[in-house]
């Protein structure tokens, strides 16, 4: 029996990483529907922000990763004509958009498609209201035309959680039709084990985009007011540039000129995150002002490294096993630093243990995949 087809649009597909979760969603899922569907996903040549085409790539025609069909294409020729012979020729049966304020792996496709095929958009976060703020003006534009058209009745929704779900039916009124299933996570790496800890010491990883929706110079804050200079900071994650990167880096030197050990690192692949940094460090710090999933959250946890968040993720119940889940609060967080400086290695390990526990049980447990594969047999 032949399978089915799936379409994927997304701006970035590995090797490109800098986008950090929205790449990490799309390759995981992609990888889990192979054995039931044919998948080909289009996407574009270059990571974020990069002006060179990304190294390995065979751009402009398909090729194939791990039984995933994968065309990397200049998005410059991503026009009606190139379209159109891409349907032609691959016939998809679905059309799923990863996104949607992307001119030619969003917008494009859902305007050229939303009548033809059975077409889905997962918003990625990108109707959550502080992800809103940024580039409002446009955004609003293009979600006021979505709804004057009625382009948000014709295509169905998919939602990582019901929080999401919220911020869709937000926009677009409760008669959307929409899937709720969360991202798929990482395996556990076993290869990675529980990094020691001696007490008097803390070192702390920042791991995502320096953006002001990850709250990066509050957690520079946070550091300030511990008042303590020797909790170390790292950030890794990529760093558009814009004002609110100046004035982190601005702070984030005048930390440094005061004898604070905090840096940034810049981005880092999947595999050296995996194989060099996550070791080194004790906990993944976020403090978050929301996450559609929470890709740093897992894949901290599938890498041994408890994780210390705000309360603005879907894993708040980390709190009951081995991690730390606060408000965004200066005071609080930052005495809570201080009290995980004094924490022995016998009390991290055992937290850092039940954290591993909760992961793989999290893992053994899920079910989200059966709801990706109930949802697209029905269409």
């Amino acid at each position: 029996m032949l399978k089915r087809k799936i379409l994927f649009f997304t701006d970035w597909y590995p090797p490109a990483y800098k986008a950090g979760g929205p790449i990490v969603s799309v390759y995981n899922l992609s990888r889990a529907l192979k054995n039931n569907f044919e998948i080909l996903v289009l996407t574009g040549t270059k990571d974020l922000g990069e002006s060179n085409v990304l190294n390995g790539i065979s751009p402009n025609k398909i090729s194939e990763q791990n039984g995933v069909q994968v065309i990397y294409q200049d998005p410059n020729t991503i026009k009606k004509d190139f379209l159109g012979n891409l349907i032609g020729d691959f016939n998809p049966k679905i059309i799923w958009v990863s996104g949607l304020f992307s001119a030619k792996f969003s917008v494009l496709p859902i305007l050229r498609f939303r009548k033809s095929h059975k077409l889905i958009v997962s918003p990625r976060g990108m109707l959550h209201p502080s992800a809103l703020q940024i580039k409002s003006f446009k955004k609003k534009l293009f979600l006021t035309f979505i709804k004057l058209k009625g382009i948000h009745k014709d295509v169905l929704w998919h939602a990582t959680n019901y929080t999401e779900k919220e911020y869709i039916q937000n926009q677009f009124g409760n008669e959307i039709s929409c899937l709720v299933a969360s991202n798929l996570s990482k395996p556990f790496n076993d290869a990675n084990l529980i990094t020691e800890k001696a007490k008097g010491g803390l070192k702390l990883l920042v791991l995502g985009r320096i953006a002001e929706e990850k709250n990066s110079q509050f957690a520079l804050e946070v550091l300030a007011a511990s008042k303590n200079a020797n909790i170390q900071m790292h950030f890794y994650g990529n760093d558009g540039g814009g004002s609110y990167s100046k004035v982190f880096h601005k702070r984030l030197k005048e930390l440094q000129h005061a004898g604070y050990k905090v840096g940034y690192k810049g981005s880092a692949n999947p595999a050296v995150l995996e194989g060099e940094v996550f070791p080194k460090y004790h906990y993944m710090y976020l403090p978050t002002q929301g996450e559609n999933f929470g890709h740093a959250i897992s894949d901290s946890l599938a890498n041994s490294t408890p994780v210390l968040i705000s309360d603005k993720t879907p894993w708040t119940e980390l709190a009951s096993h081995g991690c730390h889940v606060v408000e965004n609060q200066l005071q609080i967080q930052s005495d809570l630093l201080n009290s995980l400086f004094h924490e022995d290695n016998d009390s991290y390990s055992k937290k850092a243990e039940s954290a591993v526990r909760y992961y793989k049980k999290y893992l053994l447990e899920s079910t989200e995949l059966n709801k990706y594969l109930n949802f697209l047999n029905q269409l």
